[in-house]
């Protein structure tokens, strides 16, 4: 999440270091309770906006 990857830029100038600690714990938390992986929670859906997401 600081340098980005092959499809997701960059969000170290973006978000503070606990502010990133904190959207992996809430992924992280989403998956375990879902029983998902969280490419399969953050895939768009029908209309086009992702799942809904909420920490």
């Amino acid at each position: 999440m600081t340098f980005g990857g092959a499809v997701m830029p960059p969000y170290a100038n973006d978000l503070s270091v606990t502010e990133r600690w904190n959207v992996i714990n809430c992924v992280r938390g989403k998956v375990l309770q879902n029983g998902q992986s969280a490419v399969a929670i953050m895939q768009p859906n029908k209309g086009g906006a992702a799942n809904d997401f909420v920490c």
